[in-house]
């Protein structure tokens, strides 16, 4: 996919234009003629890596944690040692990553374009050892793998959430894979067409059993989908026993008129969800109990073209949730997520997660930052 980065008008008809190819990296100076319609190229070079921002971000777990990010458009991974202070980037080995989650010494990447799924080994160096473990393309139709999972032993799965290829109304796939035995290529459970014309943004877990919030929004570009009386459909929550992926999930729509669901975390045995500005809070053990607070931003996603990383939530050991929303970061008590946030930092927050010693990290643009929980505790 090749996208023009300027363009000039000659007084010969033509149009001499600078195109970048997205897949190659690479750049051509082309001349169009838009009498005859031909196309023929002059230069082609290499495109700069420039700083286009980053993507995603990622903790891993430990009492040494590194931080992981991955770069917007030209792709890219680092490694972050908050004890070392040193990034170690790793360019050019992965396309953009929409997802990523850790699990002991291995960081699996979910990239853009064609739902590749790779792993990479972490070291005292870096990221290394790529292997592609399945894509979700071709008949799966699918591109952009943003909900990862990492679930430890006993379970040991990684279980990957997708938004389809450019297609109105598609459907987002499910897909469970066994890291039991590393050494043995694994053969994913894959479920097409997961939840009719939705996709798949959020994962988390409670034990075995697998919890995933949808959006209505398909592919770039698509609209969200409306019933046949012309009304958005509802965002879903899903719940799925890991042992049995091929089941039916279950169905649960804890706000009705939210179009996405992009976050889930779970917070002392209950599931939290962001269902665009609406927290609310699902307890296994009390179905039918789902406590929600409609309006929590007052920001609504209807008129969006579309949404996909809108929100991101995290439990701190002080006895709040923190929340990433609409470029600010705030906090939600959990002892009373009734009451209204707090804002904690005013602009510049895309993003968030945090390490096992309290510290928030946030992507900044181009920048990874770091929110010290102990110079501000409270």
């Amino acid at each position: 996919m090749s996208q023009s980065a300027a363009f000039m008008l000659t007084d010969n008809n033509e149009v001499i234009a600078c195109v970048r190819e997205g897949e190659a990296g690479y750049g051509w100076i082309v001349k169009h003629n838009y009498r005859s319609n031909s196309t023929s190229p002059i230069v082609r070079f290499k495109s700069p890596v420039v700083a286009t921002g980053l993507r995603t971000l990622t903790v891993g777990p430990g009492a040494n944690p590194k931080v992981f990010t991955a770069g917007f458009l030209d792709g890219g991974l680092a490694t972050f040692d908050p004890v070392a202070t040193t990034p170690v980037p790793l360019k050019n080995e992965a396309d953009q990553a929409e997802g990523l989650a850790v699990l002991d010494d291995k960081l699996y990447a979910g990239l853009y374009q064609y739902a590749k799924i790779s792993s990479f080994d972490v070291t005292t160096t870096g990221l290394e050892n790529k292997k592609e473990l399945f894509n979700l393309s071709g008949t799966h139709k699918q591109d952009r793998p943003f909900a990862m999972l990492a679930i430890p032993a006993p379970v040991n799965k990684l279980v990957v959430g997708t938004v389809p290829q450019s297609a109105v109304n598609a459907s987002g796939s499910l897909a469970i894979l066994s890291l039991d035995d590393a050494s043995v290529p694994a053969v994913p459970a894959i479920t097409d067409n997961f939840i009719a014309g939705q996709s798949i943004l959020a994962l988390t877990n409670i034990g075995n059993v697998i919890y995933g919030g949808t959006s209505t929004w398909g592919a770039y570009n698509d609209k969200p989908v409306k019933d046949a009386n012309g009304v958005f459909e509802t965002a879903t929550l899903f719940s799925l026993d890991i042992s049995n992926p091929r089941a039916l999930p279950t169905l649960i729509h804890p706000v009705k008129d939210r179009l996405v669901i992009s976050t889930l975390i779970n917070v002392q045995g209950k599931i939290w969800g962001l269902a665009e500005d609406t927290l609310f809070i699902y307890d296994p053990a009390n179905p039918l109990g789902v406590i929600q607070q409609n309006n929590l931003f007052g920001y609504r996603f209807s008129e969006w073209n579309i949404a996909w990383k809108a929100a991101k939530m995290v439990e701190a050991k002080n006895g709040y949730v923190y929340i990433s929303f609409d470029d600010k970061l705030y906090r939600v008590s959990i002892k009373t997520p009734e009451q209204r946030p707090e804002l904690v930092i005013s602009s510049g927050v895309n993003s968030v997660d945090i390490d096992e010693t309290g510290n928030l990290y946030y992507i900044s643009g181009a920048r990874l930052k770091k929110f010290d929980m102990v110079a501000n505790p409270q």
